[in-house]
């Protein structure tokens, strides 16, 4: 059994058509029609009923498909499967301007370094918007001043650091007229 030929027969499951199914498979109806045949003699049983209008699955067509798609399932499983213990994906960052000019460029180099393959988007915001995307799950991650109406959240401190208040000095003088 070929997987071609399993790929071919859920296509024209899904749509219902052979032609679309040569159309979305870029190859041609005649190359579909024969990998369902060679299926069908395989499996012993006929998994499409066919008109001129219409494809529609047999019963044996249905039960196959529901493996089919369990069997693709595992494919893409397998496919992502991460054998090298390599951490991979998609890390989705926010920041403030002051944490992600001063803070995390040391921090990206890092993981830059120890994990290559890994993918960061980073976002920008104020405080408030950074906690409101982690919330939602629209950042996996935010660094930024604490934020208050946030109750599902943890906020841990990274930095600490004196808070100064820093003035000009001016003279003053008084006249006493």
């Amino acid at each position: 059994m070929k997987v071609a030929h399993l790929e071919t027969f859920a296509k024209v499951a899904s749509t219902g058509s052979f032609t679309r199914a040569a159309h979305e498979l870029f190859t041609t109806q005649p190359t579909v029609t024969t990998h369902i045949q060679l299926l069908e003699q395989e499996l012993g049983c006929q998994l499409f009923r066919r008109s001129k209008k219409q494809v529609c699955l047999t019963e044996n067509g249905k039960n196959i498909y529901q493996k089919v798609e369990e069997i693709f399932r595992l494919i893409d499983t397998i496919k992502s499967m991460n054998v090298n213990n390599e951490l991979t994906g998609i890390l989705n960052i926010a920041a403030s301007s002051v944490m992600g000019s001063n803070f995390l460029p040391h921090v990206l180099q890092k993981v830059f370094s120890e994990y290559p393959k890994v993918n960061i988007q980073l976002r920008f915001g104020n405080s408030h918007s950074i906690a409101s995307w982690v919330d939602e799950g629209f950042v996996d991650i935010g660094f930024a001043p604490i934020s208050s109406g946030f109750p599902r959240l943890v906020f841990t401190p990274l930095l600490v650091e004196p808070c100064l208040l820093i003035t000009g000095y001016k003279k003053y003088e008084y006249y006493k007229t």
